[in-house]
C-alpha cells in the first residue's frame, strides 16, 4: 500500500481501484464502474446492467450480455408490473 491518502479518504486493506481480485476487466476501463455507481445513485439492478455491459467483452462475453438482458427484464417487471410485456 502506497503511504498516499487513498483516492476515497478512507484507509484500507486494499487500495480499490488500484487493486483488483480475480482479472482486470474493472481495473482496465477509464472509469471505476464502481465509483460511477455510486456517485449516481445507481440500484443494485442497475449497478448490475452497468457491469455487466462494461465488462462483457473482457470477462464472460455473450453470457454477461443475457445477464444484462436478465436483469433489464427484471427491472422491467418490478417497475411495471401491471403490463403485459411479451
Amino acid at each position: 500500500m502506497s503511504k498516499e491518502t487513498p483516492r476515497y479518504g478512507v484507509f484500507a486493506v486494499c487500495e480499490a481501484p488500484a487493486e483488483q481480485v480475480g482479472g482486470t476487466h474493472y481495473k482496465d476501463m477509464e472509469i471505476d464502474v464502481y465509483e460511477f455507481a455510486e456517485r449516481n445513485k445507481l440500484t443494485p439492478m442497475q449497478f448490475n446492467v452497468v457491469r455487466y455491459t462494461c465488462r462483457f467483452s473482457k470477462k464472460n462475453g455473450k453470457e454477461d450480455l443475457l445477464k444484462a438482458m436478465h436483469t433489464l427484464n427484471r427491472m422491467i417487471q418490478f417497475y411495471y408490473p401491471d403490463e403485459h410485456n411479451g
